[in-house]
């Protein structure tokens, strides 16, 4: 006896997903700003001033670039132009990077995760800081 049974088709089912590439920011410290001992440069590299950090966990490869810093200014302090501000952003933690203020970036490497320093300066030249509390906001931007 024969028996004739129809073909079964059988299908694997498939799951599918992406993962995009993205960074994320945390662990922000905020930098101290110390005017040198003749009163024309505030700088957070100096020896009573400290470097802003943050890390950074970037899942692909990514361009970091750091703005000029922009002053949050307050009535009767002394105004710094673009010109008289510069900031930097450096990591060991990503190869060694070092940027400035106004450069094309670095890449971060792809699967990293690490911190990065960020420094800032205002300089008045010869010209003498007005006393008051000083505020300025550096943004670090990573694009993957």
């Amino acid at each position: 006896m024969v028996i004739d049974l129809p073909s079964a088709i059988a299908e694997d089912p498939v799951a599918e997903g992406s993962v995009s590439n993205n960074c994320d920011f945390f662990n922000l410290v905020t930098g101290e700003l110390a005017v040198n001992n003749v009163g024309t440069v505030l700088n957070s590299s100096d020896p009573n001033g400290t470097s802003g950090r943050v890390s950074l966990d970037c899942t692909g490869d990514a361009n970091l670039k750091i703005s000029k810093p922009k002053q949050n200014i307050v009535a009767g302090e002394t105004p710094f132009s673009d010109e008289e501000l510069t900031a930097t952003a450096t990591s060991s933690d990503f190869g060694g990077i070092s940027i400035s203020s106004g450069d094309s970036g670095a890449t971060i490497p792809g699967d990293s995760i690490g911190e990065i320093k960020v420094d800032m300066q205002a300089d008045k030249g010869s010209e003498k800081i007005l006393p008051g509390t000083y505020s300025f906001t550096v943004t670090l931007t990573a694009t993957p």
